[in-house]
């Protein structure tokens, strides 16, 4: 944890070195917290909405900085510190958890006129690059297939006329910046603009040793082989909006992969409201039965800066068998200054 805080540190402090004169710089800096509380059939209380050892969808508190430096072209430079103290009531030995989220420098039209990024980042794997869930009760696929959606290491970002693209050569550690011989490299292109087109469509490749992580915990020191595709697809039509996802690849030899759907609805006289289902079906290895669980989430948005949503989980699984669980959460995000 303690190299996480020093490589923020150093990532952060790095914006101020040879700005231009000329440059200025626009700073937006937010309060976060994440109250979540439920009951589950297997594990009883619990102070998150998936599983004790993943970092998000848990209640917590902490802040983001988010700073733009533009000049005389424009932007050239983007940072973003995003950070909190997440408690887990399951965890007695590590109940509380200092997580850094996001930590990175995105200079702008840099290369080749793409975007090139440092520091802890998204990993450009499947919709999960497209979807930033940790404040959410569902998560994207990315948890699964990959087993982490950040990862510590640089990229490029860029677009044309055609297509968006993205690369990353990382650690291929997730939270925790961990060095045994691993790597990843991963890149996805996606066609179609949802802002604009009502739809997107999304191809990804990734490969390389990555250590078995949960979170910040290293499942092993010993880095495997993992090599991984997936299909993503979103499309909006009207108050509706579907996101699908297909994965498959292979982690330490064995062959696995899911697939993953989002239903939303957004009532028109009601913007404020928003009903999701999130079936996923995973297989960890196509030789056994596969793990399967459903999701349905409410969420109100009171305004910019609260939101509060309950969810109710359904999971079926040959290890840990049948469980059903309820969530609550009210999120605050309220701008600092």
């Amino acid at each position: 944890m303690k190299r996480n805080i020093v490589l923020c540190v150093i990532l952060l402090s790095a914006q101020s070195i040879a700005l231009p004169a000329s440059a200025s710089m626009e700073s937006l800096s937010y309060f976060e917290a994440n109250i979540t509380g439920g009951y589950s059939s297997s594990l009883g209380w619990k102070t998150f909405s998936s599983q004790s050892m993943d970092v998000m969808q848990k209640t917590s508190a902490g802040f983001e900085d988010f700073r733009r430096f533009s000049g005389d072209a424009g932007d050239f430079l983007v940072t973003d510190l995003q950070c909190r103290l997440a408690y887990d009531n399951i965890d007695q030995t590590k109940p509380l958890e200092f997580q850094v989220y996001n930590a990175y420098l995105r200079f702008k039209k840099i290369f080749f006129g793409s975007d090139l990024w440092a520091g802890h980042f998204k990993v450009p794997f499947g919709n999960a690059w497209l979807l930033d869930d940790h404040s959410h009760l569902l998560y994207s696929l990315q948890m699964q297939s990959l087993g982490f959606d950040r990862d510590w290491g640089a990229g490029v970002i860029g677009s044309t006329r055609i297509m968006d693209y993205a690369l990353g050569v990382t650690l291929g550690s997730g939270m925790g910046a961990y060095a045994r011989g691993n790597y990843l490299v991963s890149g996805r292109m996606g066609f179609g603009d949802f802002s604009s087109d009502n739809y997107s469509i999304g191809v990804s490749v990734a490969g390389g040793m990555a250590l078995p992580v949960m979170g910040y915990s290293r499942l092993s020191d010993t880095p495997v082989q993992v090599l991984a595709a997936a299909l993503d697809a979103t499309y909006l039509a009207g108050p509706f909006s579907l996101k699908v996802e297909i994965d498959y690849g292979t982690w330490s030899g064995i062959p696995s992969g899911g697939m993953w759907l989002r239903l939303g609805y957004v009532p028109p006289a009601l913007q404020e409201l928003s009903i999701e289902l999130e079936p996923r079906l995973w297989f960890g290895d196509f030789s056994a039965q596969p793990d399967a669980q459903a999701g349905l989430c409410v969420s109100y948005k009171f305004s910019q800066s609260v939101t509060a949503r309950a969810a109710y989980f359904y999971k079926e699984s040959l290890t840990e068998g049948e469980e059903n669980s309820g969530v609550i959460q009210l999120y605050l995000f309220p701008k600092i200054f």
